[in-house]
């Protein structure tokens, strides 16, 4: 195939093809791993990105739209189980003393997770719906901000949140052996196990949603 077969294929793809210094080759028989090779360009990167394009160009605002709404879902419902485990912890911390300083472990992880949500939701969120929306317009893109950088930071967020959160798992194991489990003790490990899997969820649809951000915004800045 040509880079010309590329794009009659897909017309959008000029994008793809100028970023890399192809359009050259447009009018030419040159294949198109030729013309990555004379142009020290791998094609392999190129067709991952012509690839990712043409899903992004085709995919309905539907379909977007329900991945966002998926994932403020997950995210209200970690609000919702956050103050079943505050009560929970402070029901068996009047019987355990020990649980005290998971107790304020939790609370530092559940301020940091607010913080993060609020920047989600109020910041990186609506700026993601402006990028969509450009590329179905398939107009320029204004970015307010370059994605790249707070994405980083949620990314950070993610992996933090899941170290603490097993450091808190690991304290409550310690409370559940034999001579110091109770009833208290067990509903906040059980309680924390829905936690965890409702975070688990929550990474793995935003570990989705932020490279295609990325990707859109190369495509449409």
């Amino acid at each position: 195939m040509r880079v010309g077969d590329i794009l009659r294929i897909e017309p959008e793809s000029v994008r793809v093809i100028r970023k890399h210094g192809l359009h050259n080759f447009e009018n030419s028989n040159v294949l198109f791993e030729e013309a990555c090779r004379q142009h020290a360009v791998d094609p392999q990167i190129v067709k991952k990105e012509l690839i990712h394009l043409r899903l992004v160009l085709h995919a309905t605002p539907a379909a977007f739209n329900q991945i966002l709404e998926d994932t403020l879902q997950k995210h209200e419902d970690i609000k919702h189980t956050i103050p079943q485990i505050r009560e929970a912890l402070h029901r068996a911390s009047e019987h355990n003393s020990k649980l005290f300083s998971v107790k304020k472990k939790f609370e530092w992880l559940v301020e940091n997770l607010e913080v993060h949500f609020y920047k989600e939701e109020n910041i990186l969120f609506p700026e993601f719906i402006k990028l969509w929306k450009s590329g179905q317009e398939q107009r320029e893109y204004m970015t307010s901000f370059p994605m790249m950088y707070p994405i980083e930071g949620l990314e950070a967020d993610h992996e933090w949140a899941k170290e603490i959160l097993d450091e808190i798992t690991a304290m409550i194991r310690d409370c559940r052996k034999p001579g110091y489990a109770d009833q208290y003790c067990n509903e906040v490990y059980n309680m924390l196990q829905i936690f965890k899997k409702q975070l688990k969820q929550l990474i793995k649809q935003e570990s989705g949603l932020f490279p295609q951000a990325l990707t859109l915004e190369r495509l449409y800045m």
